[in-house]
């Protein structure tokens, strides 16, 4: 099972705090008043999972993240796992301190994809040329795409722990245990090629 917490524990907490089922760890003030590295969104609530999440058929390994999270924007937001909204949910404009995931319905729903009956699912995307996280629902196949071509295939991971594990592996390379960059600019986007396993 994945465990965002244990592959993130490198970076020490710095001011770290939770809001509304949004956990901000490590501090990040050089990125701007209000950065964390890392922002770990709680599990959506029963109806969520059970109206929501439950019928788009993930393969197990991305069910059982979503049972334990919602979610996630990663080293200062080079990649982000989106997450699902409840039925009625209201942005607090005021609260600057408040975070929400990227929406999961709505990314699909952009690219065309029906998320309940498509053979593949958005559930991610990285900074700058907004590259897309794909999974094959039957195989659990982890597809990068190159910007948001869905077709053009940057990088194939074997599953979902495996992408998570590899790419908070690379990124926490750039980056100190207190969330300092330690390069000009980091490489977010993943440079491998997928050879098999």
């Amino acid at each position: 099972m994945i465990d965002l917490e244990y592959l993130l524990r490198k970076f020490k907490p710095n001011e770290d705090y939770e809001l509304d089922g949004a956990r901000h760890n490590t501090h990040t003030p050089w990125r701007g008043r209000l950065a964390y590295l890392n922002i770990i969104f709680r599990p959506a609530d029963s109806e969520v999972q059970e109206q929501k999440i439950d019928p788009v058929g993930l393969p197990d390994q991305v069910r059982d993240f979503y049972h334990r999270y919602n979610g996630a924007h990663l080293f200062n937001g080079c990649f982000s796992i989106y997450g699902f909204f409840p039925f009625v949910h209201l942005y607090d404009r005021k609260n600057f301190r408040k975070s929400y995931p990227f929406n999961i319905e709505r990314g699909n729903e952009q690219c065309g994809i029906a998320i309940k009956d498509s053979p593949i699912v958005l559930v991610g995307s990285y900074e700058g040329d907004r590259s897309g996280v794909v999974v094959d629902k039957k195989t659990g196949v982890v597809r990068c795409s190159v910007g948001e071509d869905l077709s053009a295939i940057r990088t194939v991971w074997p599953s979902f722990e495996s992408w998570l594990e590899e790419e908070i592996e690379r990124l926490s390379e750039y980056f100190d245990e207190y969330g300092n960059q330690l390069v000009d600019s980091v490489p977010v986007l993943p440079g491998r090629t997928y050879r098999g396993r």
